[in-house]
């Protein structure tokens, strides 16, 4: 059958417009994400999807397209398919008189398919797995609804408030396994695995950890911990509650999410929350740490689970971490070597791990920790010496011994806005020294990093050289030369 052609916005509704996403607002009903694609692959074409809300009538336009992310001035952007969707579920039946504005999110949750967040009010969201064929690039749409977790302020926020960047968190660990953070209204938080079923269709939500210990799915987190210390990776250990996330809608955390060199993903929030990125600190002394099932992962939905464990040995001595400038206040920050817990009192029911050695991640300058010692803080580039407004928003390694930093240079004022982005990228040679190999301004006049993806999240790596981000308004790559 024929495409129909139709207007968009269609039946005179309304949508955000190019205009529109050139603000420090976040409220676009606009998001993202790169896939990759079967057909597509390497990094000279690759597919991207979008989605675009629409208001009266309510619509979602999905956008199907390849993409050449090494070309930065046309980008060879080829579109694949244009297409109104009416997704259904609740998101699209109650409240939807502002749909337009509504801040969303969305995943990769394999090569052709994705996972998209829609709150509809402060403790319920419906998610809607996306999945492409590629033969026609249409779209299979399967409804998910999330009854314990939506979005603080979902109808009215900007990129400087960090409501979003906690409740709309998503970090792919491997295929078809997606974590995510849901905010329970003023209840709970909850740290979330998401299982997605190409097959039967389905998408299993287990809640790996609360922030209070309680209404969780396994039994990992439900009891305190014996974690190693910093520094320390023997005797008794130090009894952890492992708390994640925030009990008050209005009080987000800054979660941090970081791939190691060995594969496995670790997860890091804040202790103490605010609206205002300027008044989070307090990282946790400890992470919770995902097994993928090629190194023993089970996914486990109830019991004891070998996919998620504890890791201690971060620093915990002040609120700000070591840096200058209380850089070290959201808690980014780069595993190196990370080992079996050697406590005696550690839980043999499921992994226990010690941060034995770990980057500790600022704005400009890092310092790395080694058995509880920081050695000397060291600039990324000699010509970027920062101040008290400069905080990391991610890190993540590029390679083995490669790393790349993404800051904003004023976390007061201008979280999101153009001017404030910086990147480096540098080599990481010993504890002692760092090699930088390129850096400079994110995006252009009008790349607003703005988008409602979690700050500790954005940037994706697709191979050794190439990153890509779906936080601004517009895509954003970083490669380095093979």
């Amino acid at each position: 059958m024929a495409d129909i052609s139709v207007s968009i916005p269609h039946g005179g509704g309304s949508i955000k417009t190019n205009d529109d996403l050139r603000s420090q607002s976040v409220q676009h009903g606009f998001a993202y994400c790169w896939l990759g694609g079967t057909a597509t692959t390497g990094p000279d074409n690759n597919l991207f999807m979008s989605v675009r809300l629409q208001e009266d009538p309510d619509f979602a336009i999905i956008d199907l397209y390849t993409y050449n992310l090494r070309q930065t001035s046309t980008h060879g952007k080829v579109t694949k398919r244009s297409r109104l969707y009416g997704l259904g579920g609740q998101a699209f039946s109650n409240n939807t008189n502002s749909f337009r504005e509504r801040q969303i999110n969305i995943e990769r949750v394999n090569s052709t398919t994705a996972l998209l967040k829609i709150p509809h009010e402060t403790s319920k969201s419906t998610y809607y797995v996306l999945e492409v064929d590629e033969s026609t690039y249409d779209c299979g749409v399967y409804v998910f609804e999330e009854l314990a977790g939506g979005l603080y302020n979902y109808n009215s926020s900007r990129s400087s408030y960090a409501y979003g960047q906690q409740d709309l968190f998503m970090q792919q660990v491997e295929d078809n396994v997606v974590v995510t953070h849901d905010q329970d209204g003023s209840s709970r938080g909850f740290l979330c695995q998401r299982v997605w079923d190409a097959s039967a269709k389905t998408l299993t939500k287990t809640k790996v950890a609360s922030s209070n210990g309680s209404a969780i799915d396994i039994q990992n987190f439900s009891s305190n911990r014996y974690l190693p210390t910093y520094g320390t990776n023997s005797g008794g250990g130090e009894s952890t509650y492992i708390y994640w996330g925030a009990s008050q809608n209005s009080s987000p955390r800054y979660i941090n999410a970081v791939e190691g060199r060995d594969g496995k993903w670790h997860f890091r929030c804040t202790n103490q929350g605010s609206s205002s990125f300027n008044s989070i600190y307090q990282p946790n002394v400890w992470c919770l740490t995902y097994i993928p099932t090629s190194m023993g992962g089970d996914l486990a939905t109830s019991g004891w689970s070998q996919s998620w464990g504890a890791t201690g040995g971060l620093s915990h001595d002040d609120n700000y971490g070591h840096l200058n400038y209380q850089n070290g206040r959201l808690g980014v920050f780069l595993p190196i070597d990370v080992e079996a817990s050697a406590v005696s009192n550690a839980n043999a029911n499921s992994p226990e791990f010690y941060m034995k050695s770990w980057a500790e991640i600022g704005g400009s300058s890092m310092i790395v920790h080694v058995d509880g010692s920081p050695n000397t803080e060291m600039n990324y580039h000699s010509s970027q010496t920062g101040n008290n407004n400069w905080s990391p928003k991610q890190a993540l390694w590029t390679d083995s011994n490669h790393f790349f930093v993404h800051s904003t240079s004023d976390r007061n004022n201008y979280w999101g806005e153009r001017n404030y982005q910086k990147w480096f990228l540098n080599q990481y040679v010993d504890e002692t020294y760092t090699a930088n190999q390129g850096y400079g301004n994110l995006g252009g006049s009008y790349d607003y990093n703005n988008m409602a993806a979690n700050a500790g999240a954005q940037w994706t790596k697709i191979d050794d050289y190439t990153l890509t981000c779906n936080g601004f308004n517009y895509i954003n790559n970083i490669w380095a030369p093979e």
